[in-house]
């Protein structure tokens, strides 16, 4: 794979570390399913290498994260310093067109959010991107407290991607890459 993708990434993860101590760089860098040793955050530079996912659905690298990483997963050191098991970012070709999720997308996200039967977790009858994310949020939440994993799949542009990060985990995928860091600092 051309790494340079990838630098631009790890590199845009080193600047906003410096211009806002509050978020840390946790980006780390898994090339191949048999891997067993990790640099975190992953620096760059990153030399050009055969990708072991290369094909991969997203269901299978769900799969792959979910069951090795975390507290006591691969890459962990300690129960402060180990590799999330509930997100991961797919660097690619697409990675370096630098577009978040827009509007369209967050629609897009609620006309085909599903729950586990199968039905809409968002009313298609949502007036307002607001009202959407209310009740996406609503039964993210009611997931969570169950001990469900929720899955979602949104696009995000690498520069203020770990800003980004840090907003969906506090106020929500849509609100975090379609609204300003400062919107949800103090949530």
């Amino acid at each position: 794979m051309d790494s340079s993708i990838i630098n631009t990434v790890l590199k845009h993860g080193q600047e906003e570390r410096k211009v806002d101590k509050d978020f840390i760089n946790r980006w780390v860098l898994v090339q191949r399913p048999h891997q067993v040793t990790f640099h975190k955050p992953t620096e760059p530079p990153v030399h050009a290498f055969e990708s072991g996912f290369l094909g991969a659905s997203v269901k299978a690298l769900q799969e792959f994260v979910s069951s090795n990483f975390g507290q006591s997963g691969l890459g962990s050191s300690s129960s402060d310093d180990w590799i999330a098991h509930d997100a991961f970012a797919v660097i690619d070709a697409r990675t370096g067109e630098g577009e978040d999720l827009t509007e369209e997308d967050a629609h897009h996200l609620f006309q085909n959010l599903r729950d586990q039967a199968g039905n809409m977790v968002v009313n298609p009858l949502y007036t307002t991107l607001e009202s959407g994310m209310e009740q996406m949020n609503k039964w993210l939440g009611e997931q969570g407290s169950s001990g469900h994993l929720v899955w979602i799949e949104a696009r995000m542009a690498s520069a203020g991607a770990i800003t980004k990060t840090y907003g969906i985990w506090n106020i929500g995928v849509v609100a975090a890459l379609t609204q300003a860091k400062d919107t949800f600092l103090d949530t």
